[in-house]
């Protein structure tokens, strides 16, 4: 994976730090996080997620904006995602001119025998969460195929995925270069409007709780 210019380092960590030290003072996002998402103040801290407040140079458009770091098993910031907290516009922004990489590859240090890979941030730290250690992919579409060498090591790699088509062909995709994965069809459920929606991670272990959601993903 590239690994960003030790003054890029240097201006990532000041920015992660000023976001993660903003997010006690933003109730919204404190309550996305800890209510609509269902996750302990630990993870939020472990993952030392954060809010953008009072944007750093450069940083403006993701004013308002989680901020989910990428760090580095030695605790480096290598990158910084954000998250769009309401409906104004584009989901996720990547930071411009950065390459997708692997989330939470801190999970690699457990040494356990499986592995579990999700899509997204969120259904990675929310299996960190209920203990089980888990790599996000940043998207459906940003797998690569070199990647494969991470997971080749375990016995068992597992693949929760959304209940749609879109999920289906992400855990496929993953599944095919792996001889030891298994993919997980997370399922649907009915939205308060009587709609049938699909489930990730997050939103299952939201609505079912922990023990549901440690066997509904095999751990």
């Amino acid at each position: 994976m590239p690994v960003p210019s030790k003054e890029r380092r240097t201006f990532l960590e000041s920015a992660r730090k000023t976001y993660q030290e903003a997010l006690t003072e933003d109730a919204f996002a404190v309550d996305y996080l800890t209510t609509t998402r269902g996750l302990s103040w630990d993870s939020v801290t472990y993952f030392r997620l954060g809010v953008v407040g009072d944007p750093l140079p450069g940083h403006e458009a993701y004013k308002g904006m989680l901020a989910i770091p990428y760090i580095a098993p030695n605790g480096d910031t290598l990158s910084i995602r954000f998250r769009n907290l309401r409906d104004n516009g584009p989901k996720y922004l990547t930071l411009p001119g950065d390459k997708p990489r692997p989330y939470n590859t801190a999970a690699i240090e457990r040494y356990t025998s499986a592995m579990w890979i999700t899509e997204g941030e969120i259904d990675s730290i929310t299996l960190h969460e209920v203990g089980v250690p888990a790599i996000g992919i940043p998207g459906a579409n940003t797998w690569r195929n070199d990647w494969a060498l991470i997971f080749k090591p375990y016995q068992e790699v597992l693949i929760p995925v959304d209940g749609d088509d879109a999920g289906h062909k992400f855990g496929r995709g993953i599944a095919e270069q792996l001889e030891n994965a298994r993919v997980i069809d997370m399922g649907t459920y009915i939205d308060d409007n009587g709609e049938e929606r699909s489930h990730d991670v997050n939103s299952f272990f939201v609505m079912h709780g922990q023990e549901a959601l440690l066997r509904k993903v095999g751990a």
